[in-house]
């Protein structure tokens, strides 16, 4: 019937460098119990992507998958932790919203085609003497 996915991103406002940013978070994690171990051991497992100039960093976890609200509250607790905010969003398939259209709660559709090339007819001025 269609998938869900939450994207989360915590917001570096301090500009911290990636290594910066690692540091920090492993510290924030250590000081809330956690430490750093082999994946074999790891209860948690986080992936952090950081965009062209690292103001964004994408944090995802194998928890997140199938808990849009487990992103939610850990990112925001992440976040808190790290002292920045962060931002999710939800996204929902094509397929899922199709199959929930009613005419009650329509979902808006732009129907595009491209437009056919018309012709080009070159214009050529009058020769003025």
């Amino acid at each position: 019937m269609g998938n869900f996915f939450t994207s989360s991103q915590i917001f570096n406002g301090e500009g911290l460098d990636k290594q910066q940013f690692i540091d920090k978070f492993c510290k924030a994690m250590a000081d809330s119990g956690y430490v750093v171990c082999d994946s074999d051991e790891g209860e948690k497992s986080y992936i952090l992507r950081f965009d062209a100039n690292s103001k964004w960093v994408a944090i995802a976890s194998e928890e997140y998958a199938q808990n849009s609200d487990a992103a939610k509250s850990d990112t925001g607790r992440i976040a808190k932790m790290l002292g920045t905010y962060c931002m999710n969003t939800e996204a929902v398939s094509y397929t899922h919203l199709r199959a929930h259209e009613t005419p009650e709660h329509l979902v808006c559709r732009l129907l595009l085609e491209k437009k056919k090339k018309k012709p080009h007819t070159h214009l050529h001025p009058l020769n003025q003497h």
